[in-house]
C-alpha cells in the first residue's frame, strides 16, 4: 500500500490501519515505528535495485525519459529508462530522482543524465533521451533528443488559445462555475438530483485533456446548470448561446486530439513511431474543422503545424514508423515509389543501428570477409524491399510481437526495430505517478528527505516487475 499508493509513511501508525491489518491477518507483524519501516523500505529498494541492474546487464539499446517536476520551491528530476528485451517486451524502469533545485540549467540537466547512466553503467547503451521540455542535450553526449510528444500537445493547446483572446476569457469563467458547483453543497445536490451522474471537473490551465474533459461535462448539462445558478443567485457565471458556441468548438477540436490518442492510451508507453501517422490524420481532421469555420481548430492547426514541423524529414522518427509493421506504408510504399531521397536516408539509419553499421571488412572484393560495408547495404535494400511488399498488421496488433518471428526474415531490420521502436513518445505515465505523488505531499510528509522520496519513486515505479520475478 505504502507503495503501490506513495502512502505516507506515518499511515503505519494510525489507529484504524493498524486494525485494518489485524483484521485482514491477525498474525501479520506490522513494523513498530517510521524508522523500522523506512528501514525495511531500505532493504526492499537494494533488492528490487539488483534486479533491475541485472535486467538492464542484458540490454543493448536503453532510451531515457527525464521528467522534471516540482514540491512547492523544490525542483526534482526523475529519470527512467526503456529498452525492447531479448524476448520483445518493452521493458521500462525508474532509476533515480535527483533534487535540482538551483540546478536546472540545461548543462546541469545533462550532467545529472550523464551521471544516472554512469551509476546505472549504461552510459554507452543510451542512444536517446525524451524530455518535457527543451532540447538541452549536448553534442558532445551523443544522444538524441525526442520532446515529451504529449508535452507538445499541451503547448500547442495553450499557444492557440491565445489566438483566440475570447477562450482565455470563457475559460476563466468555466473554471468559476465548477469551483462554485463543488463549493457550493446545496447546489450541487439539486443539480446531481436532475442529472444523469456526469461528474464536474476542475481543468487544469497547462493540461488540454482536463479542459476538454471539464468542457464537454458543461457542454452536456449546461442547461440545468444555467438554471442552478439562476435560482443561486450567480447569473453571472450563467452560459450564454456564444459562449456555449464558443465551448463547442474547442470540445470539437480537442476530440480530435482525444480520439486520436485514445487508442494508444491503453499501453504504459507508446513508440514515437505512432507520432507521425497522428500527426498526419490530426492536420487532415482540423483542416476540415477549419474549413466549417471553427476558429479554435483553425489556431490548433497552425500552433500544431508550428511545434510538430517537418517531421517526416526527421529520419529517426521515420525509421521507427516504417519499423511498426502497422504504420509502416505510411512512409514506405509497396510498389517502390517511395522518394528515393528518404529511402536513402531511411536505410543509413537501419545501417547505424547496432551492428548493422559497425563494418570489420578487411577485404572489399570478398564477400566472406565484408560483412558490413556494401554487401550489408545491398542486404538491407533487399530486406527493406521485401519488408515493404508485406502487409501491414493492423492498427490494435503489437507490433513488437511480430517482429519477434522475423530474425530469419529481416535480420538486419530486426535489429534496428529492436533500437527504433524502444524510444517512447511520452512521459504520460511519469507524469501520472507525479501527479499521484503530488496530492500525497501533505503536511504530514513535507519532511521528506530526498532520500525517501527516491526510494519511494522507485519502489513505486519497479515493485511490480520484482514481485513478477
Amino acid at each position: 500500500m505504502i507503495v503501490t499508493d506513495l502512502q505516507p509513511l506515518s499511515i503505519i501508525e494510525g489507529t484504524g490501519f493498524r486494525q485494518f491489518m489485524r483484521a485482514l491477518n491477525p498474525g501479520h507483524s506490522i513494523p513498530k515505528g517510521i524508522s523500522t519501516l523506512h528501514s525495511e523500505l531500505l532493504q526492499l529498494y537494494e533488492s528490487v535495485k539488483k534486479e533491475v541492474k541485472a535486467s538492464l546487464y542484458s540490454a543493448n539499446d536503453v532510451v531515457l525519459t527525464s521528467e522534471m517536476w516540482t514540491r512547492g520551491t523544490e525542483f526534482y528530476q526523475t529519470v527512467s529508462c526503456h529498452f525492447i528485451d531479448h524476448d520483445w517486451e518493452l521493458k521500462s524502469y525508474v532509476l533515480e530522482t535527483k533534487d535540482c533545485t538551483g540546478k536546472n540549467t540545461g548543462e546541469e540537466i545533462v550532467n545529472q543524465l550523464q551521471t544516472i547512466s554512469k551509476e546505472w553503467e549504461i552510459r554507452e547503451k543510451v542512444h536517446a533521451v525524451v524530455m518535457n521540455g527543451p532540447n538541452v542535450l549536448l553534442h558532445s553526449s551523443g544522444w538524441t533528443y525526442f520532446p515529451c510528444f504529449a508535452h507538445t500537445l499541451d503547448l500547442v493547446f495553450k499557444d492557440a488559445l491565445k489566438g483566440v483572446p475570447a477562450c482565455e476569457a470563457l475559460l476563466k469563467k468555466c473554471r468559476q462555475v465548477v469551483r462554485f458547483l463543488h463549493q457550493n453543497c446545496n447546489a450541487t445536490g439539486k443539480l446531481k438530483d436532475s442529472l444523469p451522474p456526469y461528474e464536474l471537473m476542475l481543468s487544469e490551465e497547462t493540461r488540454w485533456n482536463s479542459t476538454f474533459y471539464m468542457l464537454e461535462k458543461l457542454l452536456q448539462q449546461h442547461n440545468a446548470i444555467n438554471t442552478m445558478l439562476s435560482h443561486s443567485g450567480e447569473k453571472s457565471l450563467i452560459l450564454n448561446d456564444r459562449e456555449l458556441s464558443i465551448i463547442s468548438n474547442i470540445v470539437s477540436a480537442l476530440r480530435l486530439f482525444e480520439e486520436a490518442i485514445n487508442g494508444m492510451s491503453q499501453q504504459m508507453y507508446v513508440s514515437v513511431s505512432w507520432i507521425i501517422p497522428v500527426a498526419k490524420l490530426l492536420k487532415e481532421k482540423l483542416g476540415m474543422l477549419t474549413q466549417n469555420r471553427n476558429q479554435v481548430a483553425e489556431q490548433l492547426a497552425g500552433k500544431f503545424a508550428k511545434r510538430v514541423t517537418d517531421i517526416e524529414n526527421n529520419y529517426k522518427l521515420a525509421a521507427s514508423t516504417t519499423l511498426d509493421a502497422r504504420f509502416k506504408n505510411v512512409l514506405l510504399s509497396p510498389d517502390g515509389s517511395t522518394d528515393q531521397r528518404r529511402r536513402k536516408r531511411l536505410l543509413d539509419e537501419i545501417l547505424n543501428s547496432g551492428k548493422a553499421g559497425q563494418s570489420t571488412c578487411t577485404n572489399p572484393f570478398s564477400p566472406n570477409d565484408c560483412p558490413g560495408g556494401l554487401w550489408e547495404r545491398c542486404e538491407c535494400e533487399e530486406e527493406l524491399r521485401r519488408y515493404a511488399l508485406k502487409e501491414a498488421i493492423p492498427r490494435d496488433w503489437n507490433p513488437l510481437f511480430w517482429w519477434k518471428f522475423q530474425n530469419k526474415e529481416f535480420p538486419n531490420l530486426q535489429r534496428a526495430a529492436r533500437r527504433y521502436l524502444g524510444i517512447v513518445s511520452t512521459c504520460a505515465p511519469t507524469v501520472r505517478a507525479f501527479s499521484r505523488a503530488g496530492q500525497v505531499y501533505s503536511l504530514q510528509r513535507l519532511r521528506l528527505e530526498l532520500e525517501t522520496i527516491n526510494v519511494m519513486l522507485f519502489l513505486n515505479g519497479n515493485y511490480i516487475f520484482s514481485k513478477s520475478n
